[in-house]
């Protein structure tokens, strides 16, 4: 039997977000640069804006769901899309479709990209509340 040393090894905060940053981050590279692109265009390009909705007394009646608005150059509102319609338009977007091959996971990728973009939920490295593509 083969006794093998025992170590302990100290490291500084500093050293930990290296390893997180270099290798631990290594595998989720694309996604991370991704999210980051799509959060960057939906800031300049959109808005995400929920409705309140009054009956027919006047009382507040419980906040519509989300919504997003389309911007102009100059940040003013152009069109509203459900978050279903919206999901759908950015994950057959152009510049991004072609960045996850599969249907599926595109559409699972891209709900879950504006949900967290909505809720303000994107971490500075493009980190997701879920990860929906192994």
């Amino acid at each position: 039997m083969m006794e093998t040393d025992k170590k302990t090894i100290f490291i500084t905060e500093k050293q930990v977000k290296s390893i997180y940053n270099t290798i631990l981050r290594e595998s989720l590279v694309v996604n991370s640069e991704l999210v980051l692109d799509v959060k960057k265009f939906l800031d300049k390009h959109y808005r995400a804006v929920r409705y309140d909705d009054v009956d027919e007394n006047g009382d507040l009646i419980e906040p519509q769901p989300y919504a997003i608005q389309s911007l102009t150059s100059k940040g003013e509102p152009m069109q509203t899309f459900s978050i279903e319609r919206f999901v759908s338009k950015l994950a057959s977007h152009k510049k991004f479709r072609d960045k996850i091959k599969d249907d599926t996971d595109r559409e699972k990728f891209f709900k879950q990209l504006v949900d967290d973009w909505i809720h303000g939920n994107i971490s500075h490295y493009g980190d997701l509340t879920v990860n929906v593509i192994k």
